[in-house]
């Protein structure tokens, strides 16, 4: 058990620090990085994710994040959006991982995918034009595919903005 909740916190670790350095390069390639709270309303995040979520904070150049208030401890979702360098994305679709699954998306811009780790991790990542954006879900109570479901409402809102 105590190995278990280790690998899962190092898991969750290393894709934090993989979606700040995707983060951190967009905004350097890019200049003065868009802002990604624009990109979406705290309404439209409150629905698409079934919870009344705070406005959404600029976390890093290019990023913002909405969080579901509450109680230290309680089972919270945080929803994570991000621009992405698009030569990056495109490694990121195209560089087989292990323990990593691509799942295409369709109808979402130009082209889109679900990155996986296992069954705690994943997040949707869509392309418009030059615009690549990473949208994640993490923290609540869900299943991969409810997870997904969520990341995809909230994408095809933000995909309209591209």
């Amino acid at each position: 058990m105590r190995k278990a909740a280790s690998r899962f916190l190092l898991t969750r670790a290393m894709f934090a620090a993989a979606s700040f350095l995707v983060a951190a390069s967009a905004g350097a390639a890019i200049g003065a990085a868009p802002d990604a709270c624009a990109l979406i309303s705290t309404a439209q995040v409150s629905s698409a994710l079934g919870v009344t979520v705070n406005p959404g904070k600029a976390t890093l150049p290019g990023a913002c994040q909405w969080d579901q208030p509450g109680k230290p401890g309680e089972s919270l979702w945080t929803l994570r959006v991000n621009f992405a360098d698009k030569d990056r994305w495109k490694l990121a679709a195209t560089t087989p991982q292990p323990g990593v699954t691509i799942t295409p998306v369709a109808g979402l811009g130009d082209d889109a995918f679900y990155y996986s780790r296992g069954t705690q991790l994943t997040s949707l990542s869509l392309k418009k034009g030059d615009t690549a954006v990473v949208v994640r879900l993490s923290g609540g109570k869900g299943s991969i595919p409810e997870i997904e479901a969520k990341e995809k409402l909230v994408a095809q809102q933000i995909v309209n903005k591209l």
